[in-house]
């Protein structure tokens, strides 16, 4: 993974803990996602808000980039059991660990099945018999087992009472690498700890949604059958949720290449109204306390838009991928990343690459010619065929459009007058 690099603006180093679990071939098989800190030290953090940060971190860095084809292991406690505090994570590579310290009452199990019945799988952690074991039990695919904590005398009748249901045994906190062979005689499968890898550190820079947008989307998506049409309009005021939007969506099932995204309205049509309602409520249920204004990003709408309206006198049908070419376009700037390394992380189709970083087909020519007339480059060869009368005319209504963003999210704000 690449070091993050130093950007200005609404930005925030994300940072998310991995640690590798291993099968007896020594194969990774997956990644467990660990907690790392958030930005005020003195805060204190609830188990849903650390799955909350992880979860965020996680679509920040990209989660193909984070675990590649390897499943992720994610804690999870009550209130991310119950439905209260969503798992915006694909389900089917997705292990969801429950912590010991979760009572196994009648809500918790039920709502076990419920994550079971998405097809997230369940990982019990740190595994002790207790009360409740022999009804969550047959809804595990995975025990994790602490051998570090565990009197080895006590191993073999733990092993043996799970044993009796259709579980893999995980041993986790390994620290004696010649315990391996032992451990695996005694029937575990799956090995976790120090002897095998160290957690590492996953660094990136994600733009933070505004306040703002967060609530607007919350409001839309929470009450109601969403509407698409406003959904998007929300998005496209806000870049950070955008680039959030076609992280989560290109995510794609296990053995599938991520997948490629050409507009924003495809984006949400891909995640479907369950996972963009859970996407809205993660990122609500996080801190307030990164959240950039809107009106830093107002550069970054001003060209998105004007290359949209561009798009409309050239081409209608390629308004929507000419928006989403400009907003990239801008924030390949704003972020100082380089457009192939956003192209890394972020999955886009081919057309929409080359429209917002190659200057190719009808739309990255006007991209071209937007972001020279941005730019103040004036003597820029136009590529697009639009003239200059209409590069100014785009770029004036894009202003006021912008500005009536800004003013929008400027006045909705906690506090303002």
């Amino acid at each position: 993974m690449r070091d993050a690099v130093t950007v200005p603006g609404p930005t925030t180093q994300v940072v998310v803990g991995r640690q590798g679990i291993y099968d007896a071939a020594g194969r990774v098989v997956g990644y467990e996602l660990l907690f790392r800190g958030i930005a005020d030290p003195a805060a204190i953090v609830t188990g849903d808000q650390m799955t909350a940060e992880v979860v965020f971190g996680a679509v920040a860095v990209g989660f193909d980039q984070l675990v590649a084809d390897r499943d992720a292991f994610c804690n999870a406690d009550r209130g991310v059991l119950l439905g209260e505090m969503p798992l915006n994570l694909p389900p089917e590579r997705t292990v969801v660990e429950v912590l010991e310290t979760v009572q196994l009452d009648r809500e918790v199990l039920d709502g076990c099945r419920a994550l079971a019945a998405e097809g997230y799988r369940l990982a019990l952690d740190d595994f002790v018999w207790r009360p409740g074991a022999e009804e969550v039990l047959p809804l595990a695919s995975i025990v994790k087992i602490d051998v570090l904590d565990t009197a080895s005398a006590d191993l073999p009748q733990l092993i043996a009472r799970c044993r009796q249901y259709d579980v893999r045994l995980l041993a986790e906190k390994i620290e004696d690498p010649d315990r391996l062979g032992e451990l695996e005689e005694l029937g575990f499968e799956l090995f976790q700890g120090y002897a095998l890898e160290r957690p590492s550190l996953i660094t990136a820079r994600s733009l933070e949604p505004g306040l703002v947008a967060r609530l607007r989307m919350a409001a839309t998506m929470l009450t109601a059958e969403p509407d698409l049409d406003e959904v998007e309009d929300i998005v496209r005021a806000d870049p950070a949720l955008a680039l959030q939007l076609i992280r989560v969506a290109s995510v794609g099932r296990p053995g599938e290449t991520r997948r490629a995204i050409g507009t924003l309205r495809q984006a949400l049509v891909l995640m479907g109204s369950r996972r963009v309602r859970n996407w809205a409520a993660l990122l609500l249920s996080r801190s307030t306390a990164h959240h950039g204004d809107g009106h830093d990003f107002v550069g970054t709408l001003i060209l998105a838009r004007a290359c949209e309206l561009l798009a409309v006198r050239v081409d209608p049908a390629k308004s929507h991928l000419a928006f989403a070419a400009g907003m990239l376009s801008a924030m390949s700037d704003e972020l100082r990343v380089a457009p192939d390394d956003l192209c890394h992380t972020v999955s886009l189709s081919p057309e929409l690459a080359d429209a917002a970083f190659r200057a190719e087909g009808p739309v990255g020519r006007i991209v071209h010619d937007a972001r020279a007339f941005h730019h103040g480059s004036a003597r820029a060869i136009r590529r697009s065929g639009v003239s200059a009368e209409t590069l100014h005319t785009a770029f004036a209504t894009a202003v006021t459009w912008a500005a009536g963003c800004s003013a929008a999210l400027d006045a909705a704000e906690p506090g303002a007058a």
